[in-house]
């Protein structure tokens, strides 16, 4: 308390209790809304990584990325990105339009990003949209290679550069070790073949076929949870995994998966846990 209100409370005590009964109510609602202010600005600035990862859309979206829309306006196109964000979250629309392709080299040299989060809307993503030297651990993505429909450069790399799955050991950031598949029916041959540090992949529900050698060499994978969803499975998916745990939420193997999907590995059916 000042000097000045020391002084007031001596001449005028009374009128200065009340004032000061009511400053303390201004006062306790000030301090409730500033509260307010900073829960609002936190829940922006720290979004939940897992609610982002797990969700069909994203509610925090990443300022300063730059659209294009498509020339007949009905669609648009992620660009680029001008600011210095550690976590990317692509908005899923535009200018009215949904968002549905990433630009060739559209993140391309960007080295703050740590996590990015790709929307369903993505039918599209071009080469090298993401290569560059940043310690990403994090994405979260519709679909794996360049397109949704698995008909182009189905390898996981082709996002960073790889020209083939051959290359995916020397493009994709070694510090990567969640991916988050959010909306695909088919995931390629080889599409992560010596992706050596990923530890862990989540399928969507919407998946149905996986190709052979998909997840060849994925020495440090440590948990994967087959939908139910998935009726064709190709050979030696899982070969050299030798640390990951294969959950089936399937009571036991379709018809159509290979006899060596699994490359021999022990195999949990009838999961019914976490992914």
């Amino acid at each position: 308390m000042t000097r000045m209100k020391k002084i007031l409370i001596k001449m005028f005590s009374f009128t200065t209790c009340v004032a000061t009964l009511a400053f303390s109510a201004c006062k306790g609602k000030e301090a409730n809304r500033w509260g307010s202010i900073q829960e609002e600005q936190s829940s922006v600035s720290n979004a939940p990584s897992e609610e982002v990862s797990d969700s069909t859309d994203s509610d925090f979206v990443t300022e300063e990325i730059e659209y294009a829309l498509s020339d007949d306006g009905t669609y648009a196109i992620v660009m680029g990105y001008n600011g210095t964000e550690k976590k990317i979250y692509i908005d899923s629309s535009y200018d009215g339009v949904p968002v549905t392709e990433i630009a060739d080299y559209a993140f391309y040299g960007y080295n703050e990003m740590r996590e990015v989060f790709i929307p369903k809307s993505v039918h599209k993503i071009g080469f090298s949209a993401f290569d560059s030297d940043a310690p990403l651990s994090k994405m979260t993505l519709p679909f794996i290679g360049e397109t949704k429909d698995g008909t182009e450069n189905v390898h996981f790399g082709y996002i960073f550069g790889a020209n083939d799955f051959t290359e995916n050991k020397n493009f994709v950031p070694k510090t990567l070790q969640e991916v988050w598949i959010s909306d695909c029916t088919y995931i390629g041959d080889y599409a992560f073949r010596e992706c050596e540090n990923i530890t862990h992949i989540v399928l969507p529900d919407t998946l149905t076929t996986v190709g052979s050698g998909t997840f060849h060499t994925c020495s440090s994978l440590l948990k994967i949870v087959i939908p139910r969803s998935v009726t064709s499975f190709g050979n030696y998916s899982f070969a050299y995994c030798y640390n990951a745990e294969i959950c089936c939420e399937v009571e036991k193997k379709p018809s159509g998966w290979d006899i060596m999907w699994d490359y021999g590995y022990p195999v949990t059916w009838g999961y019914t846990g976490e992914k």
